[in-house]
């Protein structure tokens, strides 16, 4: 049985790496027009970037989409900061509904920033050595979707302004590896499908919103996920929802001190936990959990009586 799962867990992580390789996918249409762009253009036109772009990370943001329906094509180029770190640089601001794809960005505080618009798209894009990779700051009810994309060495990969920033964020077919905390689902849904986390501190904090993997592989990470209840004082993740997914090889399910998933749901349908350090402790109001294989773990699976979810 162990070996079989193991076999399983092999086969699906590196259907996910490949999905994810640069090549594994083609590319989408040219964008309108290349420029020569400069640090600090503002965008209102379908654009494709011809060289990389060095930009001093002061003086807002290195580019800025302000018209919906922009495709801003980098043209595999590098947008990165040059200068000190300020602590407050900004790669690419976007202000409507919009597309950026096919480049890296490099270095900055918030690399990619959403004020505004309901449906923003990433493709085939490489994030590293940002602070913030990619952020929601002001953008209400907007559904941001990340494809074929690399998110490596940064603190977030995927974070949002506290009682600001609200939606969805929907990962396809990406690689996070190497970030303090790969996504944090906090007033937000977070949708993973096919994709790929390795060697994060944290793959996810879920203090107020909804976490679901599906076909993922979760590999080497230290922990894999901090569900607390009551964080900010009424702070509930609804759900965290575990689907063909391989769970395997990481130092711990929950933080030390806060090892115990709460979410008000847990599910865990047909997915590998193996050879993880430790078991997984859930309290939670109700669970789904069938047609999982457990093996090698530190301990099985630890069911208790869930706290009283608070009142806001």
């Amino acid at each position: 049985m162990r070996r079989a799962a193991a076999v399983a867990a092999v086969a699906l992580g590196l259907a996910v790496l490949l999905a994810v390789s640069p090549s594994a996918r083609a590319g989408a249409g040219a964008a309108d027009a290349s420029r020569r762009l400069r640090c600090g253009d503002a965008i209102t036109r379908s654009t494709r970037l011809t060289h990389d772009l060095a930009c001093p990370g002061t003086n807002g943001p290195a580019l800025r989409i302000t018209r919906a329906g922009v495709v801003l094509d980098l043209g595999g180029h590098t947008v990165r900061r040059s200068g000190p770190d300020t602590g407050v640089s900004e790669g690419i601001l976007v202000e409507a509904d919009s597309t950026v794809r096919n480049g890296t960005i490099q270095g900055f505080t918030w690399g990619y920033l959403v004020d505004s618009g309901q449906d923003v798209r990433l493709s085939r894009l490489t994030f590293s050595d940002n602070e913030n990779a990619v952020y929601n700051r002001y953008g209400s009810a907007t559904t941001l979707t990340l494809t074929d994309c690399r998110l490596l060495r940064n603190g977030t990969g995927l974070a949002s302004e506290q009682d600001a920033g609200n939606g969805a964020f929907r990962v396809r077919s990406s690689l996070f590896s190497g970030n303090r905390l790969a996504f944090a689902a906090n007033f937000h849904s977070v949708e993973v499908d096919r994709s790929t986390f390795s060697d994060n501190a944290l793959v996810f904090w879920c203090p107020f919103g909804s976490v679901t993997f599906r076909s993922s592989l979760l590999y080497k990470n230290e922990v894999v996920g901090q569900v607390p209840l009551g964080e900010f004082g009424y702070g509930t993740c609804g759900e965290a929802r575990f689907v063909s997914t391989v769970v395997s090889s990481n130092g711990a399910f929950g933080p030390a001190g806060e090892s115990a998933w709460k979410p008000l749901h847990l599910v865990l349908r047909d997915s590998w936990l193996l050879d993880n350090a430790t078991g997984l402790e859930a309290r939670a109001r109700t669970l789904d959990v069938q047609g999982n294989t457990w093996s090698g773990n530190g301990s099985g699976l630890h069911v208790a009586e869930a706290s009283s979810a608070p009142t806001p």
